[in-house]
């Protein structure tokens, strides 16, 4: 077996071999089948490629004194006729008739809120407002590539986005929103319940507790909404 070269640690990259990077090396070397060399090797190689050294900047050459451009007598020969280009023909693509352009943009909760619904647990409904949905798209792309390690009961380690275990720091809670924002949410929280195999029985009754909210008489009167507001937050939450 030939010899491994030794490992090369660029100025500036932490040092793998420390014991605060064990968990990480064990679940690299479990995912990939790696020795620990291999393991650290591929960490540092990781740790450049996301930290690349400042490119070199070459130094100036001194400035040289011009030379003297010499003069070019005039060619003389045939002069050329202009090309006309109204004899030129332009060719065009084939025209597909079927593909169309979506017009509008579907806004998509944020995969914290997703999972929450697909493990049944209690979610505040801003994360499935219009707000919460942009809030979700304009942090898609910070934490994409973020990765947790995850420990289950049988000491297995597995990794997974961190945008999924990640909550906004700009959610609000139930009570804080308004009842036209509640209205809006309670489509889409009930469209991703549907999509995570929740029985329909569940999503039924849910909708015909949005619909009596909607059609409650008390929203005929002044101050009606904090009520209903109120009312929805404590029923949510149970």
């Amino acid at each position: 077996m030939p010899e491994q070269a030794p490992l090369v640690i660029p100025k500036g990259c932490p040092n793998f071999r420390n014991p605060s990077f064990l968990n990480m090396q064990n679940a690299l070397m479990q995912i990939n089948n790696w020795n620990k060399d291999e393991t650290i090797q591929h960490m540092i190689q990781d740790w450049v490629t996301q930290n690349p050294a400042p490119p070199q900047i070459p130094t100036p050459e001194p400035p040289r004194s011009p030379s003297p451009v010499p003069s070019i007598a005039p060619a003389l020969g045939p002069v050329e006729e202009p090309i006309n280009l109204s004899n030129t023909k332009l060719t065009f693509n084939e025209i597909d008739t079927k593909t169309t352009i979506s017009d509008f943009v579907i806004d998509k909760p944020s995969p914290y809120a997703i999972n929450k619904v697909e493990s049944g647990d209690y979610i505040e409904l801003w994360y499935f407002t219009v707000e919460g949905c942009r809030d979700a798209f304009a942090h898609q792309h910070t934490i994409a590539n973020t990765l947790s390690m995850i420990t289950n009961d049988n000491n297995q380690v597995a990794l997974k986005p961190a945008a999924s275990y990640c909550a906004s720091k700009n959610a609000k809670h139930d009570e804080d929103l308004t009842l036209n924002q509640i209205f809006i949410a309670r489509t889409c929280l009930i469209n991703e319940m549907d999509k995570a195999g929740w029985k329909r029985d569940f999503t039924r009754m849910l909708s015909h507790f949005y619909l009596q909210l909607d059609m409650h008489p008390k929203r005929r009167f002044s101050h009606s909404e904090q009520i209903l507001v109120t009312y929805h937050a404590q029923a949510h939450h149970k």
